[in-house]
């Protein structure tokens, strides 16, 4: 029994830091807790504005891709009328004399 006594003290000392140091390990993980959340709150705050802007871009390079379509459209509308025009130009035109646009 004596040689049992010391093991007994050991495994008890033992279990007992065991539970005074899963008590602080707790007190420990809830104060951090409690430091950290407001930097968690901040973050999702963050986030959600990022997922505003994000949204606010999307809507924007939409808008942009369409006014870029019809300046395409446009100008390529302008240039078939171009092409025209200098075709009219160059071409001899019935009933205008040679210098029925100068100023005499």
């Amino acid at each position: 029994m004596q040689n049992i006594l010391p093991v007994i003290c050991f495994i008890a000392g033992f279990l007992l830091a065991w539970v005074l140091l899963r008590s602080r390990q707790h007190e420990s993980e809830a104060s951090l807790a409690r430091t950290v959340e407001p930097v968690r709150e901040s973050l999702a705050k963050v986030d959600a504005r990022i997922h505003e802007l994000e949204k606010a871009r999307v809507g924007a390079y939409a808008t942009l891709a369409e006014q870029v379509r019809s300046l395409i459209e446009t100008q390529t509308q302008l240039r078939a009328e171009t092409g025209k025009l200098v075709t009219a130009l160059r071409s001899p035109s019935r009933g205008r004399s040679r210098d029925s646009g100068r100023i005499s």
